[in-house]
C-alpha cells in the first residue's frame, strides 16, 4: 500500500486506486551511529530522478508493507502505479520499486511485461565490488549492497532489456539464486525503507552510501563497463548481423570537442572511443594512440572514482578499432599493433633424416595432446580417470607396467571433489606407493569445477601450466614437463548454450587448443556417451552433443564394460594420430569401505572403489566378452537340465531350448558341445513317451553353483 505525506504533522494518506491494502505496522527499526546514516534522499527525489516526468500514460510501480518479505503471502508484493513525485518516504515498511516504467492505456493494468513502456535503469544485487561506477549504492542489509545504474535513454524494446539482464546474469554480476535479477519489471530497494527479513535479528534501515543524480550511462557504455558481451545483447541469435561499436567514428570527429570532453570530466567512454577510432583510422600507429588518449586522461584534474575504469578501457579500444579498419590484419591483443603475417605463420621446423618421439601421458597408448574420453553415465570414468592421471604423476608402486618415463603433476577439475578424494585415499591405501599426503597433494591438485567460458578455460591452462610444469633430468639434459589438465565433465566445465551446437564447441575446443600448443599442456576433457558400448561397437561410437568434441580434438577414447563380468572396466582408444604400442588398458574394479566420523562424530561406513590398471586390447575385450557370454549361456543350460532332473521330467534339447534364452543355434550348439565334453549325458528313455521325445538329457558333473 503506497501512502502520501504532504508534510511532517499530517497523518499519511492513502492513495486512490490500489486494490489490495496493506497497513504498514510499527516497526522499530535499528539505531544506528551517525557515521553510518548515510546520505539523505527522499523516496520522491530518488524516483523523480529515475522516472522524469513524460507521458501523462506513464507510472512507476511501487509497494510497501511491514511484515516480513516472503513468498507466502503474494498480494503484499502487489503494490501500485504512481506518479514518482507522489511516492512517500516509509522508513517502517519493505519498500520497493520496479526498474521500469509502465502504461496505463495497456489493459489490465499491472506490473507485467506486458504493460511495460520502459526500463530506465538496472540493478545489482548484493555486490560487494563493481567494477563501473554506480549512479547510487544501497545498503539493504549489512554489508550488503544495491547498485543502480541509470540509463541515457531508457530501453523500450522488452526484448534488448530482457537479454540485457540476462548477459547480467551470465556474468554472474547478480546473485544466481535471485530469480527477480532476470526480470525487467523486477522490484528492487526504495532508499528509505527498512529490511525485516524473518533471517535478521532485528530490522536494518536503508543506508545510501553513493547517490549521483546526474550519473547515467548509454547503453553501450553500461555494456563495456560491465564487460558483457555485446552482439549477443545487441541482436537476437537468429540474425547474423555484427555489432559495430565504432559505426563511423573513424572519420569527421571533432578531437579537440573530444579532448575538452575529457579534461573537464564530462564523459570519458564516447569521446575516448572517438578519438581512438579517429587516430586509428588516420592511420597512426596503435601504440602511439595509447599514448596519445591515456596522457589526455592523465591531464584530467580531481580525477573521480570511476577515472579509472575508461583508463583501462583505453588499450581494447584500441585493438578494436586497429580490427575495425584494417580487419585483415592479425593484431596483437596487449599491444593492438599489426602482426606479421610471417610471424603469425611461422614454418614447421622438420627433419628428413629422423623422425621425433612421440609425446606420452601413459606410454605407448595416451599421446600428450587433447584426447575426449567419453563413457557411459555411471560406468566408473573418474575411478579410472584418477587412476591414470596417478599414474601419470607416479603416484603407483614403483614397478607398475603403466608407469611413464616423464612424471606429470596434474590438475584435474571436477563436478565431484569428495570423489577424487575418496578415490586418491584407496589409491594410497591399496597400491602402496610410499608417498606422503603432503607429496600427493602436490603432485595432483584437485579444483571444484563450475561452468566457465571459454577464454578463462584457455587463461586457466596458462596459468596453472607455468606454476604447476616441472623440470626432469634425462640423458639429454633437464626437459620441461607440462602438468596434465582434466576436465571431468565437458558439461560442467565450458559454459555453453548447447553442447550441440558445432560452432560453439568447436570455438572453445579452439581456444583451449591454442593454450595447450602454446604451452604443450596435454588436456582430457571427459564426455558421455548415449548409451552403453561394447568393444565391437567402436567404429560407431561419438562422444554425446556436437561432433566437435571428437572431430576437433587430437584423439579419442572410451570407457566401458561387458554385462558379463561387471567388475571389469576397459579404457581404448579410438581416433588417434599415432601407432600405439597397445590399444587398451583394462580396469579390474573392486570395492572396499572405510569406517570414518560424520558431523556429529558417530562412526560410519563409507564404500568406495578402486582398481588394478594393467594393458589390455580391444581384442582380448571382445574376447572376454564372447567368454562371459557363452559362461551365461552354459549355467543356463545347465540349470535347466538340472531342474527338470530334481523334478524326475526328462527333458530334451527341444525342451531346453524352449527355457533357454538366446539363439536357437547357439543354444543347439552349446547342447552339443556340453554332452561331447561330458558335462551333460543324453541317454534313451525306457518310459512311454512319445518317438520325438526318446531322447533326454541329464546332468554328469556340476559346472557353477546353482543361484
Amino acid at each position: 500500500m503506497i501512502y502520501r505525506r504532504t508534510n511532517s504533522n499530517q497523518k499519511p494518506k492513502l492513495l486512490m486506486g490500489s486494490k489490495a491494502i496493506h497497513r504498514v505496522k510499527a516497526v522499530k527499526p535499528r539505531e544506528k551511529p551517525e557515521k553510518n546514516m548515510g546520505i539523505a534522499v527522499s523516496n520522491r527525489e530518488f524516483l523523480t530522478t529515475i522516472f522524469p516526468e513524460g507521458s501523462d500514460n506513464l507510472r512507476c510501480w511501487v509497494a510497501a508493507f511491514s511484515d516480513a518479505p516472503t513468498s507466502k503471502n503474494k498480494s503484499k508484493w502487489t503494490g501500485q502505479a504512481i506518479e514518482a513525485r507522489d511516492c512517500a518516504d516509509f522508513p517502517q515498511a519493505n519498500a520497493y520499486f520496479s526498474i521500469s516504467e509502465f502504461d496505463l492505456s495497456k489493459k489490465p493494468i499491472g506490473r507485467t511485461v506486458d504493460c511495460f513502456h520502459s526500463m530506465n535503469c538496472i540493478v545489482l544485487d548484493d555486490v560487494k565490488n563493481g567494477n563501473l561506477s554506480p549512479s547510487w549504492a544501497l545498503e539493504t542489509s549489512s554489508n550488503n549492497f544495491q547498485h543502480g545504474f541509470m540509463l541515457i535513454d531508457p530501453i523500450t524494446d522488452p526484448e534488448l532489456a530482457k537479454r540485457l539482464l540476462e548477459a547480467i546474469r551470465d556474468a554472474a554480476l547478480i546473485n544466481q539464486n535471485d530469480p527477480s535479477g532476470n526480470n525487467i519489471v523486477r522490484y528492487a530497494r526504495l532508499p528509505v525503507g527498512l529490511n525485516n527479513k524473518e533471517k535478521y535479528s532485528q530490522p536494518f534501515e536503508h543506508v545510501m552510501h553513493i547517490w549521483k543524480p546526474t550519473l547515467r550511462y548509454s547503453l553501450d557504455e553500461l555494456i563495456d563497463g560491465l564487460k558483457l558481451n555485446k552482439n549477443k545483447i545487441l541482436y537476437p541469435k537468429e540474425t547474423n548481423n555484427i555489432y559495430d561499436s565504432f559505426e563511423s567514428f573513424g572519420a569527421g570527429v571533432d578531437v579537440a570537442e573530444m579532448t575538452r570532453q575529457i579534461l573537464n570530466s564530462e564523459r570519458y567512454y564516447e569521446p575516448c572511443l572517438k578519438l581512438t577510432s579517429h587516430l586509428i583510422g588516420s592511420g597512426m600507429k596503435p601504440s602511439a594512440v595509447i599514448a596519445t588518449v591515456q596522457g589526455i586522461m592523465q591531464a584530467v584534474d580531481g580525477k573521480p572514482k570511476d577515472w579509472k575504469n575508461y583508463y583501462d578501457l583505453i588499450n581494447d579500444m584500441v585493438v578494436g578499432a586497429a580490427k575495425k579498419f584494417d580487419p585483415n590484419r592479425p593484431i596483437n591483443e596487449a599491444t593492438g599493433e599489426p602482426i606479421s603475417i610471417l610471424e603469425e605463420f611461422k614454418p614447421f621446423d622438420y627433419t628428413t633424416t629422423k623422425l621425433t618421439a612421440p609425446r606420452y601421458v601413459i606410454d605407448g597408448i595416451i599421446s600428450a595432446e587433447i584426447f575426449t574420453i567419453a563413457g557411459e553415465a555411471g560406468v566408473g570414468k573418474s575411478s579410472i580417470l584418477v587412476s591414470l592421471a596417478a599414474i601419470a604423476a607416479h603416484i603407483c608402486p614403483t614397478d607398475h607396467e603403466l608407469k611413464p618415463k616423464l612424471r606429470r603433476n596434474v590438475v584435474y577439475m571436477t563436478e565431484d571433489p569428495e570423489q577424487v578424494e575418496r578415490i586418491l585415499f584407496a589409491i594410497q591405501k591399496h597400491w602402496k606407493t610410499d608417498l606422503s599426503d603432503e607429496e600427493v597433494r602436490e603432485r595432483f591438485t584437485v579444483i571444484p569445477v563450475h561452468r566457465s567460458k571459454k577464454e578463462v578455460l584457455g587463461e586457466l591452462i596458462s596459468e596453472y601450466s607455468s606454476t604447476k610444469g616441472r623440470k626432469q633430468v634425462g640423458k639429454k639434459g633437464t626437459v620441461g614437463v607440462p602438468a596434465l589438465f582434466v576436465f571431468d565433465t565437458a558439461a560442467a566445465t565450458f559454459s555453453l548454450e548447447s553442447e550441440n551446437d558445432n560452432s560453439e564447441v568447436s570455438a572453445a575446443i579452439s581456444i583451449c587448443k591454442k593454450a595447450c600448443l602454446t604451452t604443450r599442456t596435454p588436456l582430457w576433457i571427459v564426455a558421455h556417451i548415449p548409451k552403453a558400448i561394447s568393444g565391437d561397437q567402436l567404429k560407431g561410437v561419438t562422444a554425446r552433443g556436437a561432433g566437435a568434441w571428437t572431430g576437433d580434438v587430437n584423439g579419442t577414447a572410451f570407457i566401458g564394460k561387458d554385462d558379463g563380468d561387471t567388475n571389469i572396466r576397459y579404457f581404448w582408444l579410438g581416433k588417434r594420430r599415432f601407432v600405439p604400442s597397445f590399444d587398451a588398458i583394462a580396469f579390474d574394479a573392486k570395492f572396499d569401505s572405510t569406517l570414518v566420523e560424520d558431523e556429529l562424530g558417530e562412526a560410519v561406513e563409507i564404500p568406495y572403489m578402486y582398481g588394478e590398471l594393467r594393458k589390455s586390447s580391444i581384442k582380448e575385450r571382445i574376447e572376454a566378452a564372447v567368454t562371459a557370454k557363452e559362461s551365461t549361456l552354459r549355467k543356463n543350460i545347465y540349470y535347466a537340465v538340472l531342474d527338470a532332473n530334481d523334478k524326475d521330467q526328462p527333458i530334451n534339447r527341444s525342451a531346453v531350448r524352449d527355457i533357454v534364452k538366446g539363439a536357437a543355434a547357439s543354444v543347439t550348439q552349446m547342447i552339443g558341445t556340453m554332452i561331447q565334453e561330458g558335462t551333460l549325458i543324453e541317454y534313451e528313455r525306457t518310459d512311454k513317451c512319445n518317438n520325438n521325445q526318446k531322447k533326454a538329457l541329464k546332468v554328469a558333473r556340476q559346472v557353477g553353483e546353482k543361484s
